[in-house]
């Protein structure tokens, strides 16, 4: 490679990183870079769980501001519009998500408006990428994650609205169980889930040094703990370590 060739390499990540501090602060730049060079800083997340049977039956009432529940599929996808602007997820990566198989896409729509979705991933292995896990999932059991709401249509109520129409979905699919994992800070989510049922059960701190992954896992209900260290593989049922249901 010639020195133009470097020279303009150069520049391209420059500015991409511009960017990325214009779109997101500095404090999330900071992290970015860091999991670029294989460093991640202490996380800590929160896992719940839910059995389908003991579900608040849902019940539609007079402030469903005029929204339709819409199973979004790929065929669909083109002619809605979906929320980019601070999402976990822009419309190109969302359909590239879609044409996988296993992940369904629910959301409450205005028009061919997406105003608020959320994912689920029907399979027998989940990627929890925020602590670097692939994990193994019993038959019958959903991972559900990535919500969100455009921020003209936040606090209504829809959040709980939509969680609680993506449990009566999985629910008539035949699914038993649902877990998530929430930011250990992010007491509004928290305080959704556990409205709806969902219990917590353990709490997972992940660092990364390059190959090497750190983690705690504390029951949620006691101080009891577990380590873990891995360079490679990760423990597929971390995931479960404290879970308060007995599964298959």
């Amino acid at each position: 490679m010639g020195l133009s060739a470097v020279h303009r390499l150069i520049q391209v990540k420059i500015q991409r990183i511009r960017e990325y501090y214009k779109k997101y602060g500095i404090w999330k730049l900071v992290l970015y870079l860091f999991s670029r060079i294989g460093i991640i800083p202490k996380r800590e997340y929160i896992f719940f769980e839910i059995k389908l049977q003991d579900i608040i039956p849902y019940k539609k009432n007079n402030s469903n501001f005029g929204l339709d529940f819409v199973w979004v599929k790929k065929k669909d996808f083109a002619h809605l519009n979906f929320p980019n602007e601070g999402g976990p997820l822009t419309k190109n990566e969302a359909f590239r998500r879609l044409t996988e198989t296993n992940y369904i896409l629910l959301a409450l729509t205005s028009g061919n408006k997406i105003v608020c979705y959320i994912w689920c991933k029907l399979t027998t292995m989940a990627h929890i990428a925020i602590l670097g896990l692939l994990v193994s999932i019993p038959d019958k059991t959903a991972y559900a994650k990535d919500m969100y709401t455009a921020p003209e249509f936040r606090g209504k109520g829809l959040a709980s609205k939509l969680k609680l129409l993506q449990l009566q979905f999985l629910k008539n699919k035949g699914y038993q169980i649902v877990f998530n994992v929430i930011r250990s800070n992010n007491m509004a989510s928290q305080k959704v889930v556990k409205k709806l049922g969902y219990i917590a059960y353990q709490t997972a701190i992940y660092r990364r040094i390059f190959f090497l992954k750190y983690y705690c896992v504390r029951d949620y209900d006691s101080n009891q703990r577990k380590r873990f260290w891995y360079i490679k593989g990760i423990d597929q049922k971390l995931w479960k370590h404290f879970s308060k249901i007995r599964y298959n």
